[in-house]
């Protein structure tokens, strides 16, 4: 008799595990994802650093300062910019283009960098992701190639359809519901495209943190939100004190409504104890936490991301410490503005030769080192009211002596 209940006492869990085998398996309870979390975070960071205003370009020529101005204007070059800095940030490579729709008229378009060959420092051979659909429940990705190392009679540029979940390749000419007259391009002797790279290795910088730290921190996370079940009382009821006041007992636990029990003399004499008891643990929350907070030092600090006094344990630093402390972020970011100029400028190139002009011009992207020596930035603090520059004076000679 008892070893038969004991088995179904064991069915029952085990039901009860397939149910419900973990807290992350409850709707809306969700893993952490530290990773995606951090990925995202840096992205908007880039794109705040990097495209809180437009990179700065003048031209000598003042007829093609007036067409560019146009053509960011009608562009949105704005958001275009922060889109560019977060997508490089997420994938490493990211592509910028221009191109001519009527008489001093240009779009400028993004587009994800599928492969690209340099030759000489000349784009010779690009794969980029312009579009995407849906067609019959099915997702596909369309594909643009420029290869000006093959030849061929066909003179547009080659576009495909390439299925997202079997990655098979579909002419666009098979789908009979879509219209992708749009995409078409006449083939030139240039690639109107600038592939622009994240940093000097082409990576994002999540990729150079240690995957240990992410599932470390996934695991912290999860004990966090699990300590909050673990820690909370479990709860006792008899029930053989008293069926009906037992199951009164239960339900009152949940509703504010029903705090009055009814029972008998008999059963609260019977000598069984109390009919509810509340058992609880410690809590490990504060243990935890000190954890994730180091995890979290030790990604930012290989990802070089922004740093604030929490991070070291103590909100008392003097500016100059926090000026320290974020010097290698602030060294970065003026790295990368510095590499985007260059960048910039191919793009611009670009735009005057599909343009037919020609004119001198400058470039100027937010952080660089230009910048940051600009009249501009004379007067500016960082994030934490650091002066950037102590002496406005000396920086204002220095300018007109350069």
């Amino acid at each position: 008799m008892t070893n038969q209940k004991q088995i179904s006492l064991m069915d029952h869990f085990k039901a009860a595990e397939k149910s419900t085998q973990d807290i992350f398996d409850i709707t809306l309870y969700n893993r952490p994802n530290s990773r995606l979390a951090y990925l995202k975070l840096g992205a908007k960071i880039q794109a705040n650093t990097l495209a809180f205003k437009i990179p700065e370009i003048t031209f000598e020529n003042n007829n093609v300062q007036v067409l560019w101005d146009k053509t960011i204007k009608s562009n949105k070059f704005l958001e275009i910019v922060q889109q560019l800095e977060s997508n490089l940030y997420e994938h490493g490579y990211y592509a910028l283009g221009i191109s001519k729709i009527a008489p001093n008229d240009f779009k400028i378009t993004l587009a994800k960098v599928e492969r690209f060959k340099l030759f000489n420092n000349k784009l010779i051979k690009l794969s980029i992701v312009v579009d995407s659909f849906s067609e019959n429940t099915e997702n596909y990705d369309i594909i643009k190639e420029y290869d000006l190392t093959k030849k061929t009679n066909n003179n547009y540029v080659s576009v495909a359809a390439r299925s997202k979940l079997t990655n098979h390749w579909v002419e666009l000419d098979k789908f009979k519901n879509q219209d992708f007259s749009y995409l078409n391009e006449f083939r030139e002797d240039f690639i109107p495209w600038i592939v622009f790279k994240n940093n000097y290795m082409g990576n994002s910088e999540i990729d150079d943190v240690d995957k240990s730290l992410f599932q470390m921190l996934d695991n912290s996370l999860e004990c966090v939100l699990r300590d909050n079940f673990w820690s909370n009382p479990f709860i006792f009821v008899v029930d053989n004190y008293n069926l009906n006041s037992a199951e009164d007992i239960k339900q009152s636990i949940y509703d504010f409504g029903k705090r009055v029990i009814s029972s008998s003399t008999m059963s609260l004499s019977s000598g069984i104890g109390n009919p509810i008891e509340f058992h609880q643990g410690n809590s490990n929350t504060n243990n935890i936490l000190q954890k994730i907070d180091k995890l979290n030092y030790l990604i930012k600090d290989q990802m070089f991301f922004k740093m604030s006094s929490a991070d070291f344990g103590t909100k008392n630093m003097h500016n100059a410490e926090f000026e320290n402390l974020n010097s290698n972020f602030n060294d970065y970011v003026e790295s990368k503005a510095n590499s985007r100029e260059s960048y910039y400028c191919d793009f611009i190139e670009l735009f005057l030769k599909i343009a037919n002009l020609q004119s001198d011009f400058e470039v100027i992207v937010p952080n660089s080192t230009k910048y940051l020596k600009s009249k501009e930035a004379i007067y500016r603090t960082d994030f934490n009211g650091v002066v950037l520059n102590n002496s406005s004076q000396e920086i204002e000679s220095e300018i007109k002596n350069d």
